[in-house]
């Protein structure tokens, strides 16, 4: 009997023996070595295709990865080995395997070399990822496989990608059988770029020209439109070959311009067998071209996009998409065919195929071109984000290129942007070291932030900045800046941030760019900027970020960004830092005089503009359609981005120190044809009364004459449309006053005042003051008002509020202190017209506020045509009373705050009706002190209520009224009890 040990003792000498003449007939099978998403599951796989185990102790690679085979491995008859980048990963469960081995395959292609243990070389070869190597193998989920084992390793022929995603570790390979000639080298049309005015031939180059039978083309063409499509074939003629090179020529009609054709090779080989070119792993498996008669005329770079369509061209059903581009500066059109185009929060992103980049971008986010409002700054978004990105760009950052282009999509024409990606393709294209780390910090993303590239790696070089980068390390923090970031490129974002009031860039939507030693620096990635130029998320203006506003992250111009942390991780510890804090202030300064002056931005914008429009112009001639809701778009984005800028710089400058204040005073903000304002009024006012020397340009309107002028100090002149003062030797203030006079025909609907003090070379902006057209029945809201949100225009001596959004709420208040709290409030109000529904209410309020995401105590018309209610908005709801009422009626309403208690009624104007009351008392009634006298608009979008004989009342007086008329003295009016 012989003992078990006994047996394995036997059966390890007989392998042993029996295998050593096989060893060099082990080759490299199969390599996996650019997974999807560089995960870590790269592997060499070893394969013994003798008929006797074969001992690979000590065997070693050399070039591309470096590992020995440990003592004792056998790889039996017809058996693999894997050599992995992981063993402890899942994929090799059940696998003979052994690793890890040092180092990494290259994505770009390298050698790889197994040696013996006494140096022969054992296998080797030199691998690429690009053609004529298999390109299915380069990130797309193949491994590149061997056809046969008896072919050569450093032959293309004799490779291809993997049928299946993830290779066949471990298992024969997929394309075993494959024929490996003939492979498609080439193909051209003629002519090249084909119209639709001629036939097009088609002519393909194959090797393995004695292996052939005869070739069948394969066609499909495309259009935009996905529903425009159709396949047929074409036979093809052998003409001239060379030893091993054949051509096939195929003939077809003339396409359609914007026509993509698509096609294949059918190749019957003379042994009988069938293949199709090029090979169905591959990431495009058909080749393409692009007919087009340069017939759209365009402004801008024209991108057509193709949308995902089954393709039978392939051996397997795919689904496809792809892009075709013709810059401006290109006669032809270049074409992106299976570029991957995939839907994004607001638009599409298009990643194109290895080496077929777009002016080497590897992947572009084609915005829409009106996206939607609440997940980004609404249309104005793409317009502010291709200044911004420019903007960030002149200031030195790391910046994405941000251009427009005329898609051409489903049939139609729209004006899109296209923002590259922040990924190692943008880093290498700036001239970064692509191996380095790109992280993203957001509020959505997992913890905060997420890692973009070199993912299976850790994260510690991300989790030491913020260790010593940090307001807790204020002993080392300065020299821990100086150590971890790319100062100057950070100063640089700062300095822009601050200027575009880009509040959503401070501790959101930015990317993080580590690049590695011997330079070890970090720098900021601006990304997603379409609240730059004063959006917020509900106040579409805001303009008063503060220069400090990195170290307080105090926002008091905008209420809707009071409650949010806005310190930034990066930003906050780099202004502790007085010396670089002061370098920031003073370069804001330079700034406003250099690539954030008004003439410099203000001619971008125009510029844009202007591009826009001449390109629309064309859009609206080719295709015969009207756009005036895209050219509104246009006009209403660059003017409110012209209002941010007069705006930001009027509130930086008075940030800033300067020798003098200024201010400018405007009566009135909106005309009638032909009327005059009247007492407009400068004021300039030296500081400590050390003499100014000043040059006051005040630019007359668009629309308006100026008709006086007067100043006892200085020198002015009317000089183009501006009024030019002239200030020397000025101590204290000196005024200036100005009329001018509208235009009696054709004024325009909206114009601005602005204006520049120039002192020592130096450009201030003066501000903006919007003017606005009424027709000769409507007036503006007087003064005293404050207007929350909707559209309240004077109408015949009634206060309108038409609702333009169905956003809560709609207010008018008067921001005055009364000096009690239990003022009564009265209005006639009315509505013109209604819908059943919560946001339809109208009325009067007291204790206005703002500030307090409460917003007022209400009396109103609400839900129905028979409920009127007490509301205290957006902490709970009041009364629900009964009580009929019309549409097109005016109803007397009155309300009044006594502690706790708020007590209304409500009664038909201009009758004998008893006023109804209406009474409700809670604790949280009181909280919105001071509070404001004010008026309830409706809050459904469409919906429009007016109001009259406005009072707030104490103690039985009158002490503010407008019944919008300004014409009825206070003593004659009715009181209401």
């Amino acid at each position: 009997m012989i003992k078990k040990n006994s047996f394995a003792l036997l059966w390890y000498l007989f392998v042993v023996v029996s295998m050593a003449p096989a060893a060099d007939n082990v080759v490299i099978n199969e390599i996996h070595y650019h997974p999807i998403d560089d995960a870590p599951t790269e592997f060499i796989e070893l394969y013994n295709p003798t008929t006797a185990p074969v001992d690979v102790s000590n065997y070693a690679f050399i070039d591309g990865i470096s590992f020995t085979i440990p003592g004792g491995t056998v790889i039996p008859s017809k058996g693999f080995l894997l050599v992995v980048q992981d063993p402890s990963s899942n994929e090799w469960r059940g696998l003979s395997k052994t690793g890890p081995y040092i180092g990494k395959l290259s994505n770009q292609g390298e050698e790889i070399v197994l040696r013996a243990p006494d140096g022969r070389t054992i296998d080797s070869f030199s691998y690429s990822d690009y053609s004529p190597w298999p390109r299915g193998a380069d990130g797309y989920g193949s491994s590149l496989e061997r056809i046969d084992p008896d072919l050569n390793s450093n032959d293309y022929h004799s490779w291809r990608a993997s049928l299946e995603e993830g290779g066949t570790p471990g298992k024969q390979n997929s394309v075993i059988n494959v024929p490996h000639k003939p492979v498609l080298l080439s193909y051209q049309t003629i002519p090249a770029f084909p119209t639709s005015k001629k036939p097009i031939q088609i002519q393909v180059f194959l090797d393995g020209a004695e292996d052939i039978q005869d070739a069948e083309l394969r066609i499909e063409t495309v259009t935009t439109n996905s529903r425009d499509a159709s396949s047929f074939t074409a036979p093809m003629t052998r003409m001239e070959e060379s030893v091993d090179i054949v051509k096939y020529n195929a003939d077809i009609t003339a396409q359609p311009s914007q026509t993509l054709v698509r096609f294949s090779i059918d190749v019957t080989l003379v042994n009988g067998n069938h293949l199709r070119l090029p090979h169905v792993s591959e990431p495009r498996p058909f080749e393409s071209f692009f007919v087009y008669d340069n017939d759209i005329p365009s402004k801008l770079p024209i991108l057509w996009m193709f949308p995902p369509r089954t393709t039978k061209l392939s051996s397997q059903l795919k689904i496809v998409t792809g892009v075709a581009i013709k810059p401006l500066d290109q006669d032809f059109v270049s074409v992106y065919d299976c570029a991957a185009i995939t839907d994004s929060r607001n638009g599409q992103k298009v990643k194109f195929l290895k080496g077929e980049e777009h002016r080497g971008d590897r992947t572009l986010n084609i915005s829409l071109e009106s996206p939607l409002e609440g997940t980004t700054a609404g249309p104005q978004s793409p317009h502010v984000e291709h200044i911004s990105y420019r903007l960030f760009g002149d200031f030195g950052v790391l910046t994405l290129r941000c251009d427009w282009y005329r898609v051409i999509a489903r049939g139609g024409h729209e004006q899109r942007i296209a923002v590259q990606q922040p990924n190692e393709q943008f880093i290498k294209m700036n001239g970064r070291d692509s191996d380095g780390n790109i992280y993203k910090i957001a509020y959505n993303e997992p913890g905060g932030y997420s890692k973009k590239t070199n993912i299976y790696e850790d994260h510690s070089d991300y989790q030491e900045l913020f260790q010593y980068v940090n307001i807790n390390n204020n002993r080392n923090l300065a020299e821990s800046l100086r150590k971890y970031l790319a100062i100057e490129e950070v100063m640089g974002y700062e300095v822009a941030l601050n200027l575009l009031s880009h509040w959503d860039g401070i501790k959101n939507n930015i990317f993080l760019y580590h690049n590695p030693e011997p330079i070890d620096r970090w720098e900021i990635i601006p990304w997603d900027v379409d609240k730059t130029f004063g959006y917020t998320d509900s106040d579409p203006m805001f303009w008063k970020m503060p220069i400090d506003f990195p170290l307080t992250g105090d926002a008091p111009g905008s209420p809707e960004l009071i409650s949010r942390n806005l310190v930034g991780p990066i930003g906050r510890p780099f202004h502790m830092d007085s010396e670089l804090h002061q370098e920031y202030k003073k370069r804001v300064e330079e700034a406003l005089s250099g690539l954030f002056s008004i003439e410099r931005v203000e001619g971008m914008i125009q510029e844009a503009e202007d591009l826009l429009n001449e390109d629309l112009d064309l859009i609206e001639s080719y295709t015969g359609m009207t756009r005036s809701s895209r050219r509104n778009q246009i006009k209403e984005s660059y003017d409110t981005m012209r209002t941010f800028l007069y705006r930001r710089h009027e509130y930086l400058r008075s940030q800033l120190p300067t020798s003098f204040t200024f201010t400018r005073k405007t009566p009135r903000q909106s005309f009638h044809a032909g009327e005059t304002l009247a007492g407009n009024e400068l004021e300039v006012t030296s500081r400590e009364g050390n003499p100014i020397h000043l040059t006051v340009a005040e630019n007359i309107p668009n629309g308006f004459s100026v008709t006086y002028v007067h100043t006892d100090t200085g020198t002015f002149q009317v000089i183009n449309g501006s009024i030019v003062w002239e200030l020397t030797d000025v101590t204290g203030a000196a005024v200036l006053t100005y009329d001018i006079t509208a235009h009696a025909s054709n004024p325009p609907l909206t114009t601005q005042i602005t204006g520049t003090i120039l002192e020592d070379e130096v450009s201030y902006s003066t501000g903006m003051v919007e003017l606005n057209y009424l027709p000769e029945n409507e007036d503006e809201l007087g003064a005293d008002w404050t207007i929350g949100a909707g559209e309240w225009t004077v109408i015949d001596g009634v206060l309108n509020c038409r609702s333009n959004t169905s956003d809560d709420p709609k207010h008018v208040w008067i921001e005055r202190d009364f000096g009690v709290s239990d003022y009564i409030v009265k209005a006639d109000v009315r509505m013109m017209n209604w819908v059943d529904t919560d946001y339809a209410r109208s009325g009067a309020a007291v204790c206005v506020n703002p500030a307090d995401n409460e917003n007022a105590l209400n009396i109103v018309l609400h839900e129905d045509l028979g409920s009127v209610d007490l509301l205290n908005d957006h902490v709970m709801w009041g009364t629900r009373e009964s009580y009929s009422w019309e549409i097109g009626e005016w109803y007397t309403m009155t309300l009044q705050l006594v502690g706790t208690v708020l007590k209304g009624s409500i009664k038909k104007t201009g009758t004998a009706e008893n006023p109804y009351p209406i009474t409700w008392n809670e604790s949280r009634n009181t909280s919105r002190a001071p509070g404001y006298p004010g008026l309830t608009g409706p809050s459904l979008d469409g919906l429009t209520a007016q109001f009259d004989n406005f009072e707030v009342i104490v103690d039985g007086n009158v002490v503010f009224s407008d019944d919008f008329n300004r014409n009825v003295a206070v003593q004659n009016w009715e009181l209401h009890d």
